[in-house]
């Protein structure tokens, strides 16, 4: 009868463990998420106010401490989004290629704290 009840709590054990893990990662995704939320408007409307801070949002993520630590895949498609947002106040910029670059940067930056 005890292996059950050894069982029960090292599976108590570990789904505290996971909580406590992903609790740090998703409020770490956040300036990840507000990015996007960001380049969204900028580029459902856009217009200059939204497109410049969109284009600030995606410069800040470079003084983000996380950003030294990151992968240079990631910082490389941080600086790609970069360049690509800057078209879109021009219209020089496909609305679909902007939001894919945002998930690449999502993707690619993510394991690293942002």
């Amino acid at each position: 009868m005890r292996k059950p009840i050894r069982s029960a709590q090292l599976l108590l054990a570990g789904l505290a463990a996971s909580t406590a893990i992903a609790r740090p990662a998703a409020a770490a995704g956040d300036t990840l998420w507000t990015l996007q939320a960001g380049v969204r408007r900028c580029v459902e409307t856009s217009q200059a106010q939204p497109c410049r801070q969109a284009e600030a949002n995606v410069k800040a993520l470079t003084r983000n401490p996380a950003y030294a630590k990151a992968s240079h895949l990631c910082q490389e498609e941080i600086g790609e989004l970069s360049q690509v947002i800057a078209l879109l106040p021009l219209r020089d910029a496909v609305p679909n290629e902007v939001m894919a670059s945002v998930a690449d940067v999502q993707q690619a930056c993510l394991p690293y704290g942002f």
